[in-house]
This record gives structure tokens, C-alpha cells and sequence, in this order.
């Protein structure tokens, strides 16, 4: 990974804390809202202290952008190492990106499908990528590295991971898979 793929990784990783805050603000707001309703006291300050919690959730959401798929590795990898459910290995990666229409899914097809169309195997192929492998290893990969480094392949990932439709960010929404390799 070059300094700058690091540094965006870096700022991902505090955009996160942010929004792992904005959850938990938003939980919060929920359950007062809830409390409220149950003993019949709701009022318009309650309703808009969790629509602000949304609003602001969905917010640093839609500003977390990865603008190649290293950069997207990187950063699950990270973000990821001390939750309930880590991405330490490949395999881990794999179950991560499993849910059929999950943005993640899309971008892990997306790679799939790039690292076919070179002549390498693609991430779901054990044989080339065992559940095993560290993702630290992973990351370091060549078949990766270039593929992040493809002007034609990075510039077809923004197409997706920027995508707008009607003025709303709309990451992956206009990504179909052509291959089922997850």
C-alpha cells in the first residue's frame, strides 16, 4: 500500500469511531423514545433527538468511501479486528462479504470478477487464497496490489463506490454482478 492508501485508511478508521458514536447516540435516542411511548410522555423533543442521530449516522455512512479496493481491505481489516465478528483471514473476509445484494458482496464480486478478467484466480478460489491466509498476507498480494493499481479497474470501482442517484449517495446500487463467486 503506498502512504496515501495508509492515510485514507487512517481517516476511515476515525470516521468509524465516529460512526460507532453516532450508533450508539442513536440507540440511545431510540430507547428514550421508546420509554416515552410505553408511559404515554413522547414529545417533538424526543422524536427529533433520534431523527438527528439518523440524520448524522447516515451521514459519516455515505462519507465512507474507499477509492480502491486495498483501501477496502485495508480498512475491514482494521476497523474490524477487535469487533465480535473480526476479518483477520481470508475466510473471514469471505463470510463478511457472504450476504447476497450486501454492498460489501458487490465489492468482493466486483474483485472477483476483475481478478478473472487478468487471468488470476479470484478471492473465493481456496486454493489460491486458503481461509487460512492473514489478511495482512492477503493485502500484500501482487495480483491485488495491481489490480488496485489499474487505472481502467480503479476509475470502474469509483463508477460504483461514488455513485449518486437522485442526489443521494447510492454506493453499489448501480452494480450487477456478472459472476457468482462469493
Amino acid at each position: 500500500m503506498t502512504s496515501d492508501d495508509r492515510s485514507a485508511v487512517d481517516l476511515l478508521l476515525r470516521k468509524y469511531r465516529r460512526y460507532q458514536k453516532a450508533v450508539a447516540d442513536e440507540r440511545g435516542a431510540g430507547a428514550r423514545l421508546a420509554r416515552a411511548k410505553l408511559s404515554g410522555t413522547v414529545d417533538a423533543l424526543l422524536v427529533s433527538q433520534l431523527a438527528r442521530a439518523r440524520a448524522r449516522q447516515r451521514r459519516i455512512s455515505d462519507g465512507m468511501t474507499f477509492a480502491n479496493p486495498l483501501i477496502w481491505m485495508s480498512y475491514k481489516y482494521r476497523a474490524y479486528r477487535r469487533e465480535a465478528q473480526p476479518i483477520l483471514t481470508v475466510h473471514d473476509l469471505r463470510q463478511h462479504c457472504l450476504p447476497a445484494g450486501y454492498i460489501c458482496s458487490k465489492r468482493f464480486s466486483f474483485l472477483n470478477e476483475r481478478l478473472v478478467a487478468q487471468g488470476q484466480p479470484a478471492l473465493s478460489d481456496v486454493l489460491a487464497f486458503p481461509d487460512d491466509m492473514p489478511m495482512a498476507e492477503l493485502l500484500e498480494r501482487a495480483e491485488l496490489v495491481a489490480l488496485a493499481r489499474d487505472e481502467d479497474v480503479v476509475r470502474d470501482w469509483q463508477r460504483h463506490e461514488f455513485h449518486v442517484a437522485d442526489g443521494r449517495v447510492a454506493k453499489w446500487e448501480n452494480y450487477v454482478p456478472s459472476l457468482e463467486l462469493v
